[in-house]
């Protein structure tokens, strides 16, 4: 039912992809009742490869996804964000103005810490950077572009900004392979909002 896209399934994910933790309309009802012991083989998991993660990025510090798939874990897998943020900071100092990485601080300031301003900053520079990189390629990313703005739609829902947020899904419907989706929020965002442009074709 989801627009939001999946980036990628970090290693030892247990099959729960980024839709499900970062859809807004997603809800945690069936299906994910994790048992203690899976839980505590999750840790230990990560516990293991996060060393080798680290040990990745200190011989291929160009490698983006090695600091995106290391902080990843730190703050989800492990809960210590302030040691994801210091991993993603040693990313961009390899890396200056990588808007994979810019992208994961960013959702790391929205989520771990709660700080909408300090992550809008983050995910306008992550939308910045990626325009400048991969605007002009045949083959943009057009994964993480979605992502991106997808995120900013949503602080700006969350703050009471709706016309910002239905220009960022608008956006996002324009680079996405199930525009359908992106549509159908907006229409939503339009009937909550009262605007008269509410229900304007069907929806499927």
């Amino acid at each position: 039912h989801s627009f939001y896209p999946s980036q990628h399934t970090p290693l030892g994910s247990d099959e729960q992809s980024e839709e499900e933790c970062d859809d807004p309309e997603h809800h945690h009802e069936e299906g994910h009742d994790h048992g203690e012991h899976e839980e505590e083989d999750e840790t230990a998991e990560v516990r293991e490869i996060l060393p080798w993660l680290k040990a990745a990025a200190e011989l291929d510090p160009n490698r983006e996804e090695t600091f995106v798939t290391g902080a990843y874990w730190l703050r989800t897998g492990l809960e210590r964000p302030k040691e994801a943020e210091e991993f993603l900071r040693d990313g961009l100092r390899a890396n200056p103005g990588s808007y994979l990485i810019l992208f994961e601080l960013g959702k790391l300031f929205e989520e771990s810490y709660q700080e909408d301003e300090r992550a809008r900053n983050v995910f306008e520079a992550a939308l910045r950077r990626w325009r400048q990189q991969e605007s002009v390629k045949e083959e943009p990313d057009v994964l993480t572009y979605a992502q991106i703005v997808w995120h900013l739609a949503l602080l700006e829902e969350r703050n009471g900004n709706i016309p910002k947020a239905i220009n960022y899904l608008e956006m996002a419907k324009a680079m996405s392979h199930n525009p359908s989706g992106a549509e159908e929020r907006i229409q939503e965002l339009k009937k909550t909002s009262g605007s008269p442009e509410q229900g304007c074709g069907e929806i499927r």
